[in-house]
């Protein structure tokens, strides 16, 4: 299940429901303008989902457990969004490292500035608690990842890991 699923008709509705209401608000000419522009504005909307069926659906794969919890789920997708960000930032720390983009304020520093430890554990605590609600599938793949492409890289060590 996507984060996304059942949004374009959700969106659809609200767009005519808020045409209608403000229709119901004002009087006369006015009124028809604003039935107008509704209506565009659900046409786009629908032209928008036909055009690129992604257009509404997350950039996660999530399950929401009985419970209430929501869970980052190990699919396929997921594991190459994470295999490419891993391995773009392992770069840019071999970069830094190697002092070929120490100066580089784009290259140089972690996001978030700090250091690459900070950043690293940063990630591994984000994998290992639930944050922003949601919590992942098989979290000790992800970090294990990040632990096996740093070392691949000759990177040291992560100070305070494990």
């Amino acid at each position: 299940m996507s984060a996304g699923d059942g949004a374009p008709m959700t969106k659809y509705f609200l767009a005519a429901a808020l045409a209608i209401l403000v229709a119901l608000l004002v009087k006369g000419e006015l009124m028809t303008k604003v039935i107008w522009a509704g209506v565009v504005f659900a046409v786009v909307l629908a032209g928008c989902e036909f055009a690129n069926p992604n257009f509404y659906k997350s950039d996660i794969d999530v399950q929401q457990r009985k419970d209430g919890t929501r869970v980052l789920q190990d699919t396929p997708r997921m594991w190459e969004e994470w295999r490419r960000s891993v391995d773009k930032e392992v770069l840019r720390e071999v970069s830094y490292r190697n002092g070929s983009a120490q100066n580089d304020v784009l290259l140089g520093k972690p996001n978030g500035g700090g250091t690459w430890d900070q950043y690293w554990l940063s990630r591994v605590r984000a994998v290992r608690s639930p944050g922003d609600g949601y919590s992942h599938e098989h979290p000790q793949k992800y970090i294990d990842y990040i632990i096996e492409q740093r070392r691949k890289a000759g990177l040291p060590e992560l100070v305070g890991y494990p």
